[in-house]
């Protein structure tokens, strides 16, 4: 199953997400009446809870209407707002940061978590590091929650 967040529901119907013979779409949106070109496609379904009057999905009312579907676990892959909304709801159980050996000039990067570097995680103390490991001269690290983790 794959899951869309799209507050505006400005997912393109042409989008690959949708050719072939792909699992079920679930589009969590804010404003279903937006997402007109996708209706009456087959395998998609449209939650509409809500957004606020900024646009932004209620990230934890979106994983409880995810739950009652029954879905119990979740790989987000998403840009700096999305991550960041799901650290700062306390919804990242595990964070996996892959981070190349150069470093960007400051103005031509974008900061991983929204106006948030790495030290959002790294130097919070809802995280710990699990794991560094190389992929070639990359770093991967992975970081748990500590709320959701026992040992």
């Amino acid at each position: 199953m794959r899951v869309i967040l799209a507050s505006q529901c400005n997912v393109p119907s042409e989008a690959r997400i949708f050719g072939g013979e792909t699992p079920p779409v679930l589009i969590v949106c804010g404003a279903a009446s937006k997402c007109g070109p996708l209706f009456g496609r087959r395998g998609v379904r449209f939650f509409d809870i809500g957004a606020s009057s900024s646009g932004i999905l209620n990230l934890r009312l979106a994983m409880m209407r995810l739950a009652a579907e029954g879905v119990t676990r979740l790989l987000v892959e998403g840009g700096p707002w999305t991550a960041r909304g799901f650290v700062d709801a306390g919804l990242a159980d595990e964070i996996i940061i892959m981070q190349g050996d150069k470093t960007l000039e400051p103005d031509s990067s974008v900061l991983p978590f929204a106006g948030r570097g790495l030290d959002i995680v790294a130097e919070s103390p809802s995280f710990v590091l699990m794991d560094r490991r190389k992929a070639g001269v990359d770093s991967i690290l992975v970081f748990r929650s500590t709320l959701h983790w026992q040992s």
